[in-house]
């Protein structure tokens, strides 16, 4: 498993960089050639010129089970094609359920833009809580590409399939425990322990 991070204006570069070197996982942040990243981590690629170099290279570099950090619904169709999983800086994951509508969303935004004589808001300015719910949703999807990878996802309370819209955060996502009491949460996660992993859920309520 590897995280591939669109590093390109990231919000959350930082966050999702401090949960991959707290569970081991290998980062590879890419970045375009106007932007200068600095890490003591992650390894860092830096794309050459052109409008969607760093997309294209994304896209190349991503196989099955690895994980991609990106807002950029095409990037994320493809990924997705090649049996990646994928997360927004919001915290959503991507899916193949809901990917379709997306890039409608896309499409007709951008025809709405294109006629709109007025000049459409951006995003809200991030807070504190964006960050917070992020790393929930980024921490349980590492644990569901983790089941994947052993193989116990199809059956367990951690099918991806379950969280195509929840990003984590209803029900049908288990506490953090319930992963634990395979006995195999660790396995992929050397940085950190199963018990660590149990005192972070009960101290931070974070699941």
């Amino acid at each position: 498993m590897r995280i591939y991070v669109d590093a390109d204006a990231c919000s959350v570069r930082r966050i999702a960089e401090r949960v991959a070197k707290e569970c081991g996982i290998p980062v590879v942040l890419l970045c375009h050639t106007n932007h200068v990243l600095s890490s003591d981590y992650s390894e860092i690629r830096v794309i050459g010129a052109g409008a969607d170099a760093v997309d294209i290279a994304l896209i190349n570099l991503c196989q099955r089970g690895d994980i991609v950090v990106t807002q950029d619904y095409g990037v994320v169709a493809f990924a997705l094609g090649k049996g990646a999983k994928a997360i927004h800086q919001s915290g959503r994951w991507y899916t193949v359920e809901n990917i379709d509508g997306l890039l409608m969303e896309r499409h007709m935004a951008k025809v709405a833009r294109r006629k709109s004589k007025n000049h459409l808001k951006g995003p809200a300015k991030r807070t504190d809580e964006d960050d917070r719910r992020f790393e929930e949703s980024f921490r349980r999807l590492l644990l569901v590409v983790n089941r994947s990878i052993l193989g116990e996802d199809d059956n367990g309370p951690y099918n991806s399939n379950s969280c195509t819209d929840c990003a984590g955060d209803m029900d049908c996502c288990q506490d953090i425990e319930s992963a634990q009491g395979t006995g195999k949460a660790g396995n992929v996660f050397k940085g950190m322990g199963t018990s660590s992993i149990s005192a972070r859920s009960r101290e931070e309520k974070l699941y």
